[in-house]
């Protein structure tokens, strides 16, 4: 755990592009890890707008943003809808997500890459481990902290009892520091409710490498 990468996102609603930087981190380690890396992330996968406040980011956004960066990504979606938008106020917001979720929508398929139903059991993200991918998963933080927000973690490793997670957000005013949010285990039975965001329990992840490997689920 101590050699696993962390990197303690900057602002409010970067925690996809550093969830991303700590994988491509693991996979390659002369990926970058800084804040300006974090932003250009952030404005290259943006959904515009979110819940409250600036947008997050989109799965799809995050994909392509590191296959742009020259890795082989494939994703896992609960639902090709755009996500988030069903808690978004005001008829103006959800049109630019939607149309934002479209554009993606058309890059990641003229760009050939794997869009796969996200399964119903753990098995293929432990199988995906295994095989060496990097995975960057949608949770909600409800089981952290009570509040419904989407945010994205980098799945590290599963064994039969836990899931072990980097989370990019590092609370400072609760007096934590980067070692609390590094290889944070979470039972699997917290963690399946973890990977389900909202009324639609809409879930989804970013499979990494730097080497194609076999599509999952298969």
């Amino acid at each position: 755990p101590a050699q696993v990468p962390h990197f303690a996102q900057t602002t409010d609603f970067t925690c996809g592009p550093a969830a991303l930087m700590m994988a491509l981190k693991h996979l390659n380690p002369a990926a970058p890890m800084t804040q300006i890396e974090e932003l250009n992330l952030w404005r290259e996968a943006t959904t515009i707008f979110m819940t409250r406040g600036h947008g997050g980011t989109s799965p799809l956004g995050l994909a392509l943003s590191a296959k742009q960066r020259g890795y082989h990504v494939q994703v896992w979606l609960s639902s090709r809808e755009a996500p988030f938008i069903a808690s978004v106020r005001g008829v103006e917001k959800k049109h630019i997500i939607e149309l934002i979720h479209q554009d993606f929508m058309r890059r990641a398929e003229a760009q050939g890459m794997p869009l796969k139903v996200f399964p119903n059991r753990l098995e293929p993200i432990r199988a995906a481990i295994t095989a060496g991918f990097a995975i960057i998963l949608l949770i909600s933080t409800y089981r952290f902290n009570r509040s419904k927000e989407p945010h994205w973690v980098w799945l590290v490793h599963m064994d039969n009892d836990y899931a072990y997670i980097n989370d990019p957000d590092v609370d400072k005013e609760q007096w934590q520091s980067e070692l609390d949010n590094v290889y944070v285990p979470v039972p699997l039975a917290d963690f399946e409710m973890m990977i389900k965001y909202g009324r639609q329990a809409y879930r989804s992840a970013i499979l990494v490498s730097r080497e194609e490997r076999e599509i999952f689920p298969t």
